[in-house]
Order: structure tokens, then sequence, then C-alpha cells
């Protein structure tokens, strides 16, 4: 009896280191306006830094499970984007993504870019930002909102209404109005 119980305990314990030694995951969203150019599951390193080389060919250490390094992780495996200036401020200690490269568009879409995880806006850089596994990244270019007049042309003489839009990452990469 005491021999069948420690292989028991034995087996429990296996499926448990087992269970704790499988990797992590991130789903990542990649749009641009309407088109998403990448989607797909990353699997999030256990820990460490990376090198990330800047548009002036230095490299700088990250977090190895920040967005950003992620983000050049799937671009060094991905045809489906580049990013192609990523800029280090030495000040702040901190990447700055400038510039992607989306061949399916032929565009290289600067600045004007955002990112969610898990829903929220994160209010730090994208190198700053720690995933920890099961988390859903969305990177999009565009405002989150705008503001648009209800007719066309705009008269100081005269009364004119605007509509508050949302930009809507995760539906189809178009505006709707804001209730």
């Amino acid at each position: 009896m005491k021999k069948k119980f420690s292989i028991f305990i034995f087996v429990l314990f296996g499926v448990f280191l087992g269970a704790q030694a499988q990797a992590a995951t991130v789903q990542f969203h990649l749009r641009h306006q309407e088109t998403v150019f990448f989607e797909g599951e990353v699997t999030l390193p256990f820990a460490g830094s990376v090198t990330l080389t800047d548009m002036d060919g230095v490299g700088h250490a990250a977090n190895a499970q920040s967005v950003l390094a992620l983000l050049s992780s799937i671009d060094s495996t991905s045809a489906t984007f580049s990013i192609s200036k990523l800029q280090y401020f030495s000040s702040f200690s901190s990447f700055y993504l400038k510039c992607m490269q989306v061949p399916s568009k032929s565009v290289e879409a600067c600045d004007n870019w955002q990112y969610v995880v898990n829903g929220i806006y994160p209010s730090v850089g994208m190198d700053s930002y720690i995933l920890s596994g099961g988390e859903n990244v969305w990177i999009y270019f565009g405002d989150i909102r705008r503001v648009v007049p209800q007719q066309g042309a705009v008269f100081t003489t005269q009364s004119f209404s605007f509509r508050a839009e949302q930009y809507q990452y995760a539906i189809n990469g178009q505006y709707f109005k804001i209730e």
C-alpha cells in the first residue's frame, strides 16, 4: 500500500509540475484602419531581457515580457509587418514605436497608434507594460475618438451640431457614435 501511495504522489506531483511548466501565451491583434494585418498567439518568455535596436542602430535592453519585446519577436518571424522606426529616449530610458511598415497596405504607418490590453488603454509605453500571460493585446493606428460635424460645412452665423465617435478596434475598425 505504501508503494502505491508514493507512486500516486509522484504522478500527481509530475502532473502539477507539467502544468506549471507550460508556457503562457498572449493573443496579439494588429490593425491599420479597417485591415487586421496580424492576429495570433505568442508564447510569453519566462523572464529576462532582450536587446532591441533603435533606428540609430544602438541596442538597448528591454523586459522580454513587455508588449514591445513581444511585438519585436512577432516582427522577426512574420512577413505581415515590420517595425521600421523605433526611437529610444535616454532621458526616459524608454522606447517609442515611431513607424511600422505594412506591406499588404503598401504603407508605413507612423505615430498615431494606440494599444489596448484586455480592453484597457495602459498609461505607460509598450516597453514598460509587462505581460503575465492570457492577455489580449490590440495595437492599431488611428485616434481613439473623434468629433464630426453633423452637416458638411460649418458657418459661424448658423447653429450646428457635432457627433462624438469612438473607434471600434476589436469589431471592424470603424467609428461608431458614442451614445
